[in-house]
C-alpha cells in the first residue's frame, strides 16, 4: 500500500526516546512545577505529585506509547481500530495544531529577548525608551524609594498592591513593547512586525529541519533535547550560588501538610502530570515509528548502563520509565534553578519571595529577566536563558509539527506516494499555523486563553461575551469531535 511503502521508522535505538524526551521535557518544567510546588505546600506537593506520575503518568505514557506501536499509525488512524473512539484522533489533531500555534508565538517572545540580550544596554533594565511611561522605574540592586509615596516599594511583577503608582522597567518593555497591549481584545490594533519576522523565521527554520520527515528531524533533536538539559545545569549551578539562594530554595520545598487537605492540591497534581507528559495522542504518533516488537516497557536506567557497555547487541533503552523520570526530574531540578534566583532577588531588593513568585509567561519574560539582570554578567546569563527556553519549545514544535504531518498522511495515504509529498503537506500546515499565530502577535491579548474555565479576565477586567463565547468555540471544536 501506500503506507506501507512510503512510511518512516526510527533508525537508530535513541531516535525514539530522545524525541519524547525532547517533547516532555518542555516550557511547563520550567515555568509551571515550581510555582505549583511552592504554592501548594512546597515538599508536601511532592506527595500528590509523585502519587500522580506512578498511578496516571507513567501508565498513560505506557498505554499511549504501546497502543500507537501496535496500530503503526498516527492519532488520526490509530482509533479506527475501535470505531466509536475514531473523534478521539481528530481531537487530537485539534489540539495538537492549537498548540503549536501557540507554541511559535512563545519562541518568538523569546528570540526578541535573546536577541536584545546583545544589546549594550539590556532594554528591560531602563526607563529611557519610547516605550516606558513616567511611572516607570528601573531596575536596581536594592530597594527602590518612590516618590509618590515615600515609600520603599519593591520591584515585582507590576501587581504588588503598593506599586499602583510603579510599574517596573521590565513589566513595562513586556506589555508596552513585546506585547504593545492594545485597550481590549476588540482593538485588535496593528501587526508586531518584529515578532512577525521572529515568527516566520523561527517557522523557516523549524521547517527545513523536519521536512523530511523523522530520518532528518532526529538529527535536530540530538542537539535540542540535550542542550537545554545541559543548559538547565550551568543555571542551577550558577543559580544555587547566588546569596540568597538558600532562603529560595526553602521556600520552595518547605513542606506544608497541611495543604494536602485541599482537593485543589491533588488536582493542580494531576494536571502537571498529564500536561508535561504530553496525554494527546502525540505519544501515539511518536511510537507508530516504533518496529512491531520494540521493548517499550524495560526499565531505563540499567539498559542505558547496558548499552553503553555493548553497543553490538540488540537491546534497546528502557523507554517508559526512563522518560517518567527524564521528564519528572527535570521539573524539580528547575525548581532549585528558579527559586534559587529568585531568592537571590528579593534579597537583593530586600522583599519577600511571595512578592517575585510567579509562573507562565510572568516568570519567563518579567521576573527572571529582572533578576538575570542583577547578577554579574547578566547579558551572558540572560542569551544562555532565552537559549534555552527557544531549544525547549523547538523540541515540542518540531515533535507537534511532524504529528500533524503523519496523521493527515495516514488518512490519505496516496500523500505517501507523491515525490514531494511530505514536504507539500509540511508547508501546508506551516502556512496554516503562522496565519492561525499572527493575530497572536497583533496588539490584542492571546487568543489561546480564552479556553481556559472561568471567565476570562486581564488585570481584573473581565473580558465580554462575545470573547468569552469565541474561547469556548474554540475549545470545543477539538473536543467536540468524540461525540461527533
Amino acid at each position: 500500500s501506500f503506507k506501507m511503502a512510503g512510511r518512516q521508522k526510527w533508525g537508530k535505538r535513541f531516535d525514539f526516546l530522545l524525541s519524547i524526551v525532547g517533547m516532555t521535557v518542555g516550557l511547563g518544567n520550567i515555568w509551571r512545577f515550581p510555582y505549583l510546588c511552592y504554592k501548594n505546600g512546597g515538599g508536601a506537593f511532592l506527595i500528590p505529585y509523585i502519587l500522580s506520575v506512578i498511578s496516571i503518568g507513567f501508565p498513560l505514557l505506557f498505554l499511549e506509547t504501546s497502543f500507537g506501536q501496535y496500530v503503526g499509525q498516527g492519532m488520526t488512524k490509530a482509533w479506527g481500530m475501535v470505531p466509536l473512539m475514531k473523534g478521539i484522533g481528530l481531537a487530537n489533531l485539534m489540539i495538537t495544531w492549537y498548540a503549536n500555534s501557540l507554541y511559535g508565538v512563545v519562541l518568538a517572545w523569546a528570540a526578541c529577548y535573546f536577541v536584545k540580550s546583545f544589546s549594550l544596554i539590556l532594554p528591560w533594565t531602563t526607563c529611557s525608551n519610547i516605550w516606558n511611561s513616567d511611572n516607570c522605574v528601573e531596575l536596581s540592586h536594592t530597594s527602590v524609594n518612590l516618590s509618590t509615596n515615600n515609600a520603599t516599594t519593591p520591584i515585582g511583577s507590576g501587581d504588588s498592591e503598593n506599586s499602583v503608582d510603579s510599574i517596573s522597567s521590565a513589566v513595562e518593555y513586556w506589555e508596552n513593547y513585546i506585547l504593545k497591549e492594545s485597550p481590549g481584545l476588540e482593538h485588535m490594533g496593528g501587526v508586531r512586525w518584529e515578532l512577525f519576522c521572529y515568527l516566520i523565521g523561527l517557522w523557516i527554520v523549524a521547517y527545513f529541519c523536519i521536512f523530511k520527515g523523522i530520518k532528518w528531524s532526529t538529527k535536530v533533536v540530538y542537539v535540542t533535547s540535550t542542550l537545554p538539559l545541559v543548559m538547565l545545569v550551568v543555571v542551577l549551578v550558577r543559580g544555587v550560588t547566588l546569596d540568597g539562594a538558600a532562603e529560595g530554595i526553602y521556600f520552595y520545598l518547605n513542606p506544608n501538610m497541611t495543604k494536602l487537605g485541599e482537593p485543589q492540591v491533588w488536582m493542580d497534581a494531576v494536571t502537571q502530570v498529564y500536561y508535561s507528559y504530553g496525554i494527546s495522542g502525540v505519544l501515539v504518533t511518536l511510537a507508530s515509528y516504533n518496529k512491531f516488537n520494540h521493548d517499550i516497557y524495560r526499565f531505563g536506567m540499567f539498559c542505558l548502563k547496558y548499552v553503553i557497555s555493548s553497543h553490538n547487541k540488540p537491546h534497546n533503552p528502557r523507554d517508559s520509565i526512563l522518560i517518567s523520570l527524564v521528564n519528572s526530574g527535570t521539573s524539580f531540578i528547575s525548581g532549585f534553578a528558579v527559586f534559587s534566583t529568585l531568592g537571590f532577588m528579593a534579597k537583593q531588593q530586600n522583599i519577600s519571595i511571595e512578592e517575585v513568585a510567579e509562573s507562565g509567561p510572568g516568570l519567563v519574560f518579567i521576573i527572571y529577566p529582572q533578576a538575570l539582570s542583577m547578577i554579574p554578567h547578566p547579558h551572558i546569563w540572560s542569551a544562555l536563558f532565552f537559549l534555552m527556553i527557544i531549544f525547549l519549545g523547538f523540541d515540542c514544535l518540531f515533535v507537534f509539527q511532524e504529528c500533524l504531518v503523519v496523521s493527515i498522511m495516514d488518512m490519505f495515504p496516496i500523500w505517501y506516494s507523491f515525490k514531494w509529498g511530505r514536504e507539500a503537506i509540511q508547508a501546508m500546515f506551516v502556512l496554516l499555523i503562522v496565519g492561525m499565530a499572527t493575530p497572536m502577535v497583533t496588539e490584542g491579548v492571546l487568543v489561546y486563553w480564552l479556553t481556559l474555565y472561568k471567565p476570562l479576565e486581564y488585570k481584573s477586567t473581565v473580558y465580554p461575551v462575545w470573547a468569552q463565547v469565541l474561547g469556548w468555540c474554540l475549545g470545543l471544536s477539538s473536543c467536540l469531535w468524540i461525540p461527533v
